[in-house]
């Protein structure tokens, strides 16, 4: 498959043509920089890098969209969730029906979370988060609130209970804008201490 994306690149700026790392060395010592190019690579290898989310795929230019880099070397492109790309299937067998259909349900906005069939607002004094959960275990951060609370003691703890009570309303209002609740069925309130319980 030929991978086409946008990626960053080390290049010798001084003229002599082709990536620092072309030669097999550090570069000619002359002029570096990275630059941001788009790249068409013939995928040899694939990494899979679960902690940080990305994909990198690993194989030489097939095109020259620029003349800092030659086709035939070697470059790794590192694909993330919210990094277009485009794959060409140049060897048989080519897209098959199934495999369209997979990657047209995973391009579709519904396929982000699948069904949504449960909500969670995890809070904290003064913080809160909304997620959705679909069907396939995916989660979605829909909502953060934040109130600046005051402290419990001293002069300062006479706006406690006005600083809750915003923060409570900012909570309703992130459900209600959020939360469909003809097809979520639950909502779950969590988190450390005694807020989730008021």
């Amino acid at each position: 498959d030929v991978v086409t994306a946008v990626t960053f690149r080390k290049v010798d700026l001084s003229g002599g043509g082709g990536a620092a790392g072309d030669y097999g060395g550090k570069g000619s010592g002359g002029n570096q920089q990275r630059v941001k190019l788009t790249l068409s690579v013939k995928v040899e290898a694939i990494d899979y890098d679960g902690e940080a989310a990305e994909i990198r795929l690993r194989g030489r230019v097939t095109s020259e969209t620029s003349d800092q880099v030659r086709v035939g070397s070697y470059h790794t492109l590192t694909v993330a969730k919210t990094r277009a790309l485009t794959i060409e299937k140049e060897e048989a067998p080519a897209w098959d029906f199934f495999a369209l259909d997979v990657v047209a349900k995973a391009c579709s906005d519904k396929a982000k979370l699948g069904v949504v069939d449960l909500a969670v607002l995890l809070v904290e004094e003064g913080y809160g988060s909304l997620h959705l959960i679909g069907s396939e275990g995916l989660s979605m951060k829909v909502a953060k609130i934040e109130t600046r609370m005051p402290k419990k003691y001293g002069a300062a703890a006479a706006g406690i209970t006005k600083a809750q009570s915003k923060f409570f309303d900012r909570c309703a209002l992130a459900i209600c804008q959020h939360i469909d609740f003809s097809s979520i069925q639950c909502l779950v309130l969590a988190g450390p201490g005694f807020t989730k319980d008021e």
